[in-house]
C-alpha cells in the first residue's frame, strides 16, 4: 500500500483527486490539505510515500513545499498537479517524480500510480538484512555496524526519544505518553512541536545510515522495528525471562552484555527506576549461575560469577560474603583476608562505616589469622 497526500488550495481539485484516487485500492489517502503548513505537520507525524502537490498556492508554492517534505522524508515521491505547464522544468529541479496537468485525467493518473507502485514494491518486498547496532548497557551508542562511528544526534532529546523507543522494544506508545515522558513540564502545544522536530531529527540521522523504516508510526503511536535492531538490551531480556531455565553459557554471556549500568551517565527521569531493575536482574542471574556452578562442584566459575556482581556493585555485601566464605573453604585464607581488607577500605572511604558484624566475626574468630 502507498500512503499519499494531496495539497491544493482549490477545494474542487481536492474533491476530484479524492474521487479518482478512490479507484486505486493500492493507495491510502492520508490527507487532503488546502494548507501547506498542515501538510508539513502531517508529514512530520505520519508515513507518507508520495505527495501530489499543486504548484501555485497563496501560502507556499508547491516547489518550496516539496523541498520541506523532502527534508522530512528524503524517500518521499513528489508529483505535481497544476494547470501551468511552464513549471515542468522547475519541478524536476526538486527531483519531482512526476508532473500532471489539470484537469486531472484519470488515465494519466492511473499511469502515474502504476509507476509509483512499480518502484515502491521492490523496496517493500526486499527486507534489509542489515541491522542497526544499539548498545544500552554502559554508554548508549547507535551505529551502522560494529567498529563504525556512533551516531552523533542533533539534540539530546533526539537521543533520549530514540533510547525510549528502543526500551519499549517494538511496543507502540501513544504520542502524548512519549511527550509526557520527555517534556512533562512544558506547555502541551510547545511540547508537541518539539516532538515533531525531534522525530524529524531521528529520521534524518537514521536515513543518513540507510535505515529509512526503523521508526514506525501506527495510528497515534510510535514504535521501533525490532527486526532491524541488534540490541544488547533485547538479548539481556531474553535471558532474563528464561531465568532458572537459561543455559549456563547464556548466563555467562550476560557478563559481556552488561557492560555497565543501563544508559550509564544519562539522567533521564524515566530510566532511573529501570536502571536499578536491570542491575538487580543482572545480580540475580549471576547468583543463579554461581549456585548452579556450586551444585556442579565448580567453585572457580562460581567465584567468577560472584566477582561479576561486585564489578557491577562493589558494595554488594551478600556477594562479598559468599566469595570470602568460598575462599576460606578452599583453604585460601590470604585471598579471603585481602578481599575483606579491600571491602573494609571501600566502606570506610565511601560511607565511613565498618563491615557488618557477622563479616568481621569471620576474621575476629580466627584471631586475625585468616
Amino acid at each position: 500500500m502507498l500512503h499519499v497526500i494531496a495539497v491544493d488550495d482549490e477545494p474542487a481539485a481536492l474533491k476530484w483527486f479524492s474521487r479518482i484516487a478512490a479507484n486505486h485500492p493500492n493507495l491510502v489517502v492520508g490527507g487532503l490539505f488546502s494548507s501547506a503548513a498542515k501538510a508539513v505537520a502531517y508529514a512530520h507525524d505520519h508515513e507518507v510515500d508520495a505527495a501530489f502537490l499543486d504548484v501555485e498556492m497563496p501560502e507556499m508554492i508547491g516547489l518550496d513545499l516539496a523541498r520541506e517534505l523532502q527534508a522530512i522524508n528524503p524517500e518521499i515521491r513528489i508529483v505535481f498537479i497544476t494547470g501551468h505547464s511552464q513549471y515542468a522544468i522547475s519541478a524536476f529541479r526538486v527531483r519531482a517524480f512526476g508532473y500532471l496537468l489539470k484537469p486531472l485525467d484519470p488515465d494519466e493518473f492511473a499511469e502515474q500510480v502504476g509507476h509509483l507502485v512499480k518502484l515502491s514494491l521492490p523496496r517493500m518486498r526486499e527486507p534489509d538484512s542489515r541491522r542497526l547496532q544499539v548498545t544500552c548497557f554502559g554508554q548508549f551508542t547507535v551505529r551502522q555496524t560494529e567498529g563504525d562511528a556512533a551516531i552523533r544526534w542533533k539534540t539530546a532529546k533526539a537521543e533520549e526519544l530514540f533510547a525510549l523507543l528502543v526500551y519499549y522494544q517494538g511496543r507502540s506508545r501513544a504520542r502524548d505518553i512519549l511527550i509526557d515522558q520527555l517534556w512533562p513540564q512544558l506547555d502541551p502545544d510547545k511540547a508537541a512541536n518539539l516532538f515533531r522536530v525531534t522525530c524529524t531529527y531521528i529520521r534524518s540521522a537514521l536515513n543518513d545510515l540507510g535505515f529509512t523504516n526503523i521508526v514506525d508510526r501506527e495510528l497515534d503511536g510510535y514504535r521501533v522495528n525490532t527486526a532491524l535492531l541488534d540490541c544488547d538490551l533485547y538479548r539481556f531480556r531474553q535471558v532474563m525471562h528464561a531465568n532458572q531455565n537459561a543455559r549456563l553459557s547464556d548466563l555467562e554471556d550476560l557478563a559481556s552484555l552488561y557492560g555497565g549500568a543501563y544508559l550509564e551517565g544519562k539522567s533521564y527521569d524515566w530510566a532511573t527506576i529501570v536502571q536499578a531493575e536491570f542491575e538487580a536482574a543482572f545480580k540475580r542471574m549471576q547468583r543463579c549461575l554461581a549456585q548452579r556452578c556450586l551444585a556442579d562442584g565448580d567453585t572457580a566459575r562460581a567465584c567468577q560469577a560472584l566477582e561479576k556482581i561486585l564489578a557491577a556493585d562493589p558494595c554488594d555485601e551478600e556477594a562479598m560474603l559468599e566469595i570470602i566464605e568460598l575462599q576460606l573453604q578452599n583453604g585460601e585464607p590470604g585471598a579471603a583476608r585481602k578481599r575483606y581488607n579491600m571491602y573494609q577500605t571501600l566502606l570506610d572511604r565511601e560511607y565511613g562505616e565498618l563491615p557488618p558484624v557477622h563479616l568481621r566475626s569471620l576474621f575476629d574468630d580466627r584471631g586475625g589469622q585468616a
